[in-house]
């Protein structure tokens, strides 16, 4: 076999690899059906780690503490805060019972949640992130009506706030393709990962596990690593409704959103062997598919021929992201797929590389 046939044989299992990496959980949101409000409300406690961060810490709780659900807490974890982050919070906490607030040394963000949900008061633990904010009062219903049986856990939707500027767009477009993968492998059965800022599971689920102490020694985990744990004994549902959607923050600049994702990526090295494997060769083959006209055109192959794999790869990539960015209603960002793809393969490359020099302990 020549070198001119290897590399269109390569370049031909990377658009597979890239293609399928999308449909195969993608076909599944389009067909999921939505989450059906049940008629009891169970109490709920919501938890809150959080470090410094004053500046969201009143829109949080406003949001929180005017959620329209009949029995609620809110226990905010204040780990080693050198902010107003403390006197804010108790403020508010005299003003409103319902608000819990844990004054803890600097010992890091499990322990934070650990200890928030030693002290829960209720079986339904609901979880976000101080940065975050529910995108309408009726979050904790949406979610909760999910937690029931036979489930005993559920994942949300967490998007990035629109907003002005490329970097939105970029974040967005990267929650939004995350999104595709982990929702749409729940939606089959098989979750691998859950997102902090928007998720719920029973008090058993992380008795049943032992909460974090198989990933003690790293700062993240506390949703992807626990949710494949529970994976194997209990179910998950997704919500789709956008009521139980949570949003983020843009990050504030490029170098903080590749940090974010090298943090993410030293998680990612502990999954569960075929989650890791499926997300790998996806990856890979994403790289490979917008790598396949340089390669093709370097060993012989005219232009028309190098484009073949990664014109077919994009129009088959935007009817499908076109159709579930209605479903989760991001359906403006398609018209930058094509752009913010490219860029994210190579992104998520050198966030890779840089996890492998990263402290995996230190809370960011």
């Amino acid at each position: 076999m020549s070198l001119s046939e290897l590399t269109l044989w390569l370049s031909g299992l990377a658009f597979l690899l890239a293609v399928v990496g999308w449909y195969l959980p993608g076909l599944r949101i389009l067909t999921a059906p939505p989450v059906y409000l049940q008629q009891e409300y169970p109490p709920v406690s919501v938890i809150v780690a959080a470090r410094n961060e004053a500046r969201h810490l009143m829109g949080l709780l406003q949001s929180l503490l005017t959620q329209q659900y009949p029995d609620f807490e809110v226990i905010l974890a204040l780990n080693g805060c050198q902010d107003e982050s403390v006197a804010l919070a108790r403020r508010v906490a005299d003003k409103d019972p319902r608000l819990r607030v844990l004054e803890l040394s600097e010992a890091g963000k499990k322990k934070a949640i650990e200890q928030a949900i030693t002290c829960a008061r209720y079986d339904v633990l609901l979880f976000t992130d101080a940065d975050c904010q529910p995108a309408s009062p009726y979050w904790i219903r949406e979610m909760a009506a999910a937690c029931v049986e036979p489930f005993a856990g559920v994942l949300g939707y967490s998007p990035v706030r629109p907003g002005k500027g490329f970097l939105n767009v970029l974040a967005r477009f990267d929650h939004f393709l995350v999104a595709l993968q982990y929702l749409g492998a729940a939606a089959w059965g098989r979750p691998f990962m859950g997102v902090g800022r928007n998720l719920a599971y029973r008090r058993s689920v992380w008795q049943a596990v032992g909460g974090f102490s198989a990933h003690s020694d790293l700062a993240s985990g506390d949703d992807d690593l626990l949710v494949q744990a529970a994976a194997r004994r209990f179910r998950f549902q997704v919500q789709w409704h956008p009521e139980s959607f949570v949003f983020t923050e843009t990050p504030s600049s490029l170098g903080q959103f590749v940090r974010r994702k090298a943090r993410h990526f030293t998680t990612g090295w502990r999954y569960h062997w075929l989650p890791l494997f499926f997300l790998q060769a996806h990856f890979w083959g994403r790289l490979g598919v917008w790598l396949s006209p340089a390669a093709l055109s370097l060993t012989g192959w005219p232009w028309y021929h190098a484009m073949f794999f990664l014109m077919f790869y994009l129009l088959m990539s935007l009817w499908l992201w076109k159709a579930i960015s209605t479903k989760l209603c991001e359906k403006h960002l398609v018209r930058y797929g094509i752009g913010c793809d490219m860029l994210l393969t190579f992104v998520w490359l050198v966030a890779g590389v840089l996890s492998l020099f990263r402290n995996s302990t230190k809370w960011t």
